[in-house]
């Protein structure tokens, strides 16, 4: 069904349905059930990171590896901390190839992924960005 990126995590609290997941960028609270000290996987859609860095959670200066544009969007690979993401630029605000660009995304947007084998991957460094079917 399209394009998401995935990001490892740690439990390091949970109550009454509600856990926080210290992430590469900052801890998170949102809905889920997990235990205390459990690995997460994160998931966030292309289209939900924001360039500009003026969102909620800001994840920091990337650079544009990849760009192309599809006339509704331009699709980017923006390599940032050794990690690459997906990114989904509105065509009104194109970025060039090489750019440096600010991420940025609204925590709502993050859906904690329920199959912990995705975390497996992520550290055999097999998985970054996937296509969910």
């Amino acid at each position: 069904m399209g394009d998401s990126n995935l990001s490892p995590g740690s439990v390091v609290a949970a109550d009454a349905g509600r856990v926080t997941v210290q992430t590469p960028f900052g801890d998170v609270e949102m809905a889920g059930e997990r235990t205390v000290g459990e690995a997460a996987t994160l998931s966030v859609r292309p289209q939900h990171l924001t360039v500009g860095g003026d969102g909620p959670i800001v994840l920091g200066s990337g650079r544009v590896v990849e760009e192309h544009f599809l006339g509704t969007h331009q699709r980017c690979r923006v390599t940032l901390d050794g990690q690459q993401l997906i990114v989904h630029v509105p065509a009104r605000q194109r970025v060039p190839g090489g750019a440096d660009v600010q991420l940025s995304m609204d925590p709502g947007d993050l859906i904690l992924v329920a199959d912990p084998r995705d975390h497996e991957r992520l550290e055999r460094g097999t998985v970054e960005a996937v296509t969910v079917d």
